[in-house]
């Protein structure tokens, strides 16, 4: 695969978070960072050009507060109902082409670099990179633009990921790192993970 595009990130966050009642991209991370803001350094530290992030209307009214840097892109889901397939191709449409695109969630705040460094290292033109951690995959993930094209192009919108990859070759990079795993969407979940009620 010619590498001269660097990657992109895309960050799904248009959901309605129902069970935990908040819009997880601005959960608190620590005193200073959201999940959003501790996502997006993790992605421009490891080397992203850009990042874009879908979100639902409530969720743009709250980002446009920030002050993000120009690569930072908020990207409408006029559609939060829909499922997430729809989402992530709302997203992929707005990202110019030939460019691989890390594929993260917005519940999961803790992204290590050494694994994106690994995962790019992987990349090819057909293939859909995956982080393993004992057979179980993880994210992100890392679309290369064979296969932002494919998904584009699927007329099913509510099609699941997982079953739309299943077609798709993946090259899955054993990694130690347990955060790869890690889904946090309730209240619970985040008492468990970061040790304090969320207020």
């Amino acid at each position: 695969m010619n590498k001269k595009n660097k990657p992109a990130a895309l960050i799904l966050a248009a959901g309605n978070s129902g069970r935990m009642g908040k819009i997880k991209a601005f959960l608190p991370f620590d005193e200073n960072r959201t999940f959003l803001d501790k996502i997006l350094s993790s992605f421009f530290m490891f080397g992203c050009s850009d990042v874009w992030i879908v979100l639902n209307e409530q969720g743009i009214k709250r980002a446009e507060q920030e002050n993000y840097y120009s690569n930072v892109h908020l990207v409408l889901n006029e559609h939060p109902e829909k499922e997430r397939f729809f989402s992530l191709q709302t997203g992929l449409k707005v990202i110019p082409e030939d460019t691989p695109v890390f594929l993260h969630n917005a519940d999961n705040p803790f992204i290590n670099t050494e694994v994106l460094s690994l995962m790019w290292d992987a990349c090819d033109e057909q293939s859909v990179v995956v982080p393993e951690l004992n057979g179980k995959g993880g994210h992100p993930v890392l679309l290369p633009p064979d296969v932002v094209e494919k998904i584009i192009g699927e007329q099913n919108e509510s099609v699941p990921l997982n079953d739309f990859l299943q077609n798709i070759p993946q090259q899955r990079i054993a990694v130690s790192d347990t955060d790869i795993l890690i889904n946090i969407n309730s209240s619970e979940d985040y008492q468990r993970f970061f040790g304090k009620v969320l207020k």
